[in-house]
């Protein structure tokens, strides 16, 4: 079995299209900013007009992770949130504890929020979170 699993990874490495579509990491890491910037607008545009929130398009970056790639960052887009009502640090703690967890980072006492790290299906799923917490 451990075999199979190890022989159906390696075949996709050889296909390098079917290799971003399918590698839900290499899928992240290999997004065009514009997709990026595309999703963060739509959610945007959802949230601009409520009373309790200051919220902004920013650039921000993702960090890649570990291993040989441990300070390297990836250009994204990203929204900045600034609660009215409660703390950018409630905020977080809040979306994390949504049946589907939100993960953000807190900098200057807003809520930042990388796209890059959303894949296509999830951004309903936070943008309605984002509604519900906000609202």
């Amino acid at each position: 079995m451990t075999f199979a699993v190890m022989e159906a990874t390696l075949r996709l490495f050889l296909d390098e299209e079917r290799l971003k579509r399918e590698h839900p990491v290499l899928n992240l890491l290999t997004r065009e900013i514009k997709e990026i910037e595309k999703e963060v607008k739509e959610v945007y545009r959802t949230l601009k007009n409520l009373p309790n929130v200051e919220i902004e398009i920013i650039d921000t970056f993702s960090l890649v992770g570990g291993g040989s790639l441990t300070l390297a960052k990836l250009p994204s887009k990203g929204l900045a949130i600034r609660p009215k009502k409660f703390s950018a640090e409630k905020l977080a703690d809040l979306l994390r504890q949504e049946p589907i967890p939100i993960f953000g980072r807190v900098e200057e006492e807003r809520y930042i929020l990388d796209f890059r790290t959303i894949r296509k299906d999830e951004v309903k799923i936070v943008k309605e979170s984002l509604i519900c917490i906000l609202s």
